[in-house]
């Protein structure tokens, strides 16, 4: 079982890896994050080619197909 603290890290690592693969995004902040069932919120500013941007309350509905096994699959609500 993961910790909260330990999700918390992973969730940061994961959003700032996947954003960082544009080439547009300079740079990624993560400030925050808190699950509550199935939901994540995210609190990051983010920098740009084209200028920075600061996003509260960002929300993600994960879901995971728990037969399969596959990787969690992201709504953004």
């Amino acid at each position: 079982a993961y910790t909260p603290q330990l999700t918390k890290s992973e969730a940061k690592r994961y959003i700032e890896e996947a954003l960082k693969i544009n080439p547009y995004v300079l740079d990624v902040n993560v400030i925050d994050t808190d699950f509550k069932d199935s939901t994540l919120s995210v609190d990051m500013k983010i920098e740009t080619k084209y200028g920075s941007y600061d996003e509260r309350n960002l929300s993600a509905l994960i879901r995971r197909n728990m037969m399969t096994k596959e990787q969690p699959f992201v709504n953004f609500v």
